[in-house]
């Protein structure tokens, strides 16, 4: 009689599957979350790094050049990312000995955790942490339990790989490493092919440090200003400066953006790892909650340990489930996110969103301008109808005013959409003073004459411009879940020549 787990193997590339062809379906709605413009205008500036992040991401959203940025081909590699790391989940909970239903749970829940659907559907710099984070972990889980030790390669490649994504993968090795010390499982780190992983993380990452320092490291002033940043979403603070009032949203974030029916798997994980591999794992994961919490980092920043930890802990499941608690832990875990996926992910048409919110009371049915509760959403919409109006205020200048006068953007979300779509309406590129398009210059521009859209930098506007005079405005019903109007001035006889001005309108932070 055959094997019944080698019968059913196709389970878990099937889920694997599955979990790509979703986010897919959800890539091609709506629009370009902010940050995805960004990284297309970053794009066409290629370079060893960036004011706010290392290189990867901005030449990943070359891909859509060939396609006009189409949305599907921009997003599809974090898709394929996505879905890859619920195969390594899977893969984990066999190094631990799960079976064919431990290795098929853990690729469904890592497939179904909310936070990993949302960054798999954009292009960001956190779409890449789930994977490279759970091949870091799967790599030196099989090193300590006897593994090839030349497997430190690897690790040195895909964190090199994840260092160019994201800087956090330093601090997931750094807690790996402390780990390792603290436990006799120490003595992999003497071998001589952990150099050499060493070694190549710090070739893989070496461009991107010197481009760093030849910027006076602009990273450290994005990450300070993003600190003391608090978002706010219906009038309510979601950040804290505090570091107990940010350390408590942080654990409760771990639960909800990791799935709240996964916690019991997850915590259970921590215990199978540290008894059938090492504590490290359970040292590692301590310290990156420690350190998470002082640097009062978003609830999303660890995110990419999480699906290691669900891989190991369907270990526990399969061991202390009989088959109908298996049936409920499926059900249990997968249908309440499909239920709630249309707030996860945009599957639906934005018409059918709305139809599906009012039917959850989260949405005024009297209110024909439906204002989406989802903020995700609502940051994937109006780019291209602002575009509209700052290009119908920029055409009734004169002719012979248009030629001297600049688009000026007070941040990049708006600086790269009219980046991407100001072309079509016969809009100059835009300049901006925030982040990498600091760096990217006022484009000749004299600054006697702009168009400035937005609002943040409206104190530095009258403070450098003797004339400031607002000409038009945006506004989108959609998105005042996140923002309200957008002002767009005039602006000119500036109090010195643009070129003086900028590093005073300089801005490096969220």
């Amino acid at each position: 009689m055959s094997d019944p787990s080698r019968r059913l193997a196709w389970i878990v590339p099937a889920i694997v599957g599955a979990a790509f062809v979703l986010h897919v379906v959800g890539d091609a709605r709506y629009g370009f979350f902010q940050d995805e413009l960004y990284f297309i205008a970053c794009g066409k500036h290629l370079a060893w790094g960036y004011v706010d992040q290392p290189p990867l991401v901005a030449l990943v959203s070359l891909l859509g050049a060939p396609f006009h940025y189409a949305l599907v081909p921009v997003r599809i590699l974090p898709s394929l990312a996505a879905a890859l790391a619920a195969w390594i989940a899977a893969r984990i909970a066999r190094e631990l000995g799960g079976g064919l239903f431990a290795q098929a749970f853990a690729a469904l829940g890592v497939a179904l955790i909310p936070a990993y659907l949302v960054y798999g559907s954009w292009l960001t710099t956190t779409s890449w942490e789930p994977l490279t984070w759970t091949a870091t972990i799967y790599l030196v889980l099989r090193i300590v339990r006897g593994g090839d030790p030349r497997l430190w390669l690897l690790v040195g490649l895909i964190a090199g790989f994840g260092f160019n994504a994201k800087y956090t993968i330093v601090f997931l090795l750094a807690a790996l490493v402390a780990g390792l010390l603290c436990t006799p499982e120490r003595r992999v780190l003497a071998s001589p092919w952990a150099a050499c992983g060493l070694a190549l993380l710090c070739v893989l990452a070496a461009p991107n440090v010197v481009w760093q320092a030849a910027h006076g490291f602009p990273f450290l002033d994005v990450i300070h200003a993003q600190q003391m940043r608090k978002h706010v979403l219906f009038g309510v603070d979601v950040d804290f400066v505090d570091v107990w009032k940010n350390g408590l949203a942080f654990l409760l974030e771990q639960i909800v953006f990791m799935h709240p029916l996964l916690a019991p798997v997850w915590l259970a994980g921590l215990a199978v790892l540290a008894r059938r591999a090492s504590r490290a794992f359970l040292i590692a994961y301590l310290l990156l909650v420690f350190v998470a919490v002082v640097e009062l980092a978003k609830g999303y920043y660890i995110m990419g340990v999480y699906a290691s930890l669900v891989g190991a802990g369907s270990v526990a499941l399969e061991r202390l489930t009989v088959s109908w608690q298996r049936t409920l832990a499926v059900v249990l875990v997968a249908l309440p996110i499909f239920l709630l996926m249309p707030l996860i992910l945009p599957v639906l048409p934005l018409r059918g969103f709305i139809g599906y919110s009012r039917i959850l009371h989260i949405a005024n049915p009297a209110d024909s301008r439906v204002v989406l509760i989802q903020p995700g959403y609502a940051d994937e919409l109006g780019w291209i109808a602002a575009t509209r109006v700052v290009a119908a205020a920029y055409d009734r200048l004169p002719p012979a005013q248009r030629a001297r006068t600049a688009i000026f953007a007070d941040v990049y979300a708006y600086a790269s959409a009219l980046d991407l779509y100001g072309p079509y309406y016969g809009l100059p590129a835009p300049i901006s003073a925030h982040n990498s398009f600091y760096i990217w210059g006022t484009r000749g521009y004299d600054g006697s004459q702009m168009i400035a859209v937005g609002a943040t930098d409206y104190p530095l506007l009258m403070r450098y411009f003797h004339k400031v005079r607002q000409v038009a405005a945006f506004d989108d019903p959609y998105r005042h879940v996140i923002e309200g109007t957008l002002p767009i001035f005039l602006v000119s006889e500036p109090v010195m020549p643009l070129s003086d001005l900028w590093p005073r309108l300089r801005y490096y932070g969220p």
